[in-house]
């Protein structure tokens, strides 16, 4: 979480526990095999990417959301 902070990308990000039912069928459904991973999923539920461990998803939200989403910061 430090790392998605430092990059101003933290408020996009939804955490979710493993231990709940939900996200542990969630998990198995999309095949995830390892912690920490991002699915990027569509509106239509179909998963677009999987980014796996912190660096590759920190890097995947810095590139792609602060572009899409720039805060008052990052437009002055």
């Amino acid at each position: 979480r430090k790392s998605l902070k430092q990059g101003g990308v933290l408020y996009r990000v939804e955490f979710v526990n493993m231990d709940e039912r939900w996200v542990n069928h969630m998990a198995q459904y999309f095949g995830v095999k390892n912690i920490p991973t991002m699915l990027i999923i569509d509106e239509n539920n179909n998963l677009i990417d999987a980014k796996v461990g912190p660096s590759s998803i920190t890097m995947h939200l810095v590139v792609n959301i602060k572009d899409k989403f720039p805060t008052k910061q990052d437009r002055r």
